[in-house]
């Protein structure tokens, strides 16, 4: 349940940001999809979630941090890593040939074309595509956040001298994550 997950970011980094020796750099969220859109649908719905997101997470918490806003479009990496772990992908080699030696997109008669979507559409028949847009599309929909942050601790001093030294703070840095596979209507 994407809510109840980023409930849980929410309220994690609001015990965070309440206490004072917490200094947070930023929030940065990130947001992908799957090919079977067409890349400017895809892209427009990335750009949506990753804003839809930072919105939602700036009023769940309501303090004043920085975000860092990404939408990825389609994760090609994540794809080829998924296939990569995956023995069982039909035409598993060739499904990884295309991935490597494809171009995502290409300008012919002045239009993009999606040489890589393309490729794995019609290879086989569309077998491995089929295979592929069941299993492995749907770990590609997602959205994560993660927040940075670092706080300082003083740690107790025993002073035995009549003139003390400084002590520098001991600090540490944290990270808050979500990540969490989406569903689209696309």
């Amino acid at each position: 349940d994407n809510k109840a997950a980023l409930t849980e970011f929410a309220k994690v980094v609001k015990t965070y940001y309440s206490d004072t020796t917490a200094h947070f750099r930023q929030i940065r969220v990130v947001a992908s999809v799957s090919p079977e859109g067409g890349k400017d649908v895809n892209d427009r719905l990335a750009k949506q979630r990753a804003e839809a997101i930072t919105k939602w997470i700036s009023r769940e918490i309501s303090a004043d941090l920085d975000y860092a806003v990404e939408s990825t479009g389609i994760d090609w990496e994540l794809l080829i890593k998924l296939v990569e772990e995956r023995k069982n992908v039909p035409y598993r080699d060739e499904v990884l040939d295309i991935l490597h030696n494809t171009p995502a997109i290409v300008v012919e008669g002045g239009k993009d074309v999606e040489k890589r979507y393309n490729a794995l559409r019609a290879l086989h028949g569309g077998a491995a595509y089929r295979w592929i847009y069941a299993n492995l599309f749907p770990k590609m929909r997602y959205a994560s956040a993660r927040c940075e942050f670092w706080w300082e601790t003083i740690p107790e001093l025993l002073i035995t001298s009549a003139s003390p030294f400084r002590y520098s703070a001991e600090g540490a840095t944290g990270v808050i994550t979500f990540d969490k596979n989406v569903v689209d209507n696309v």
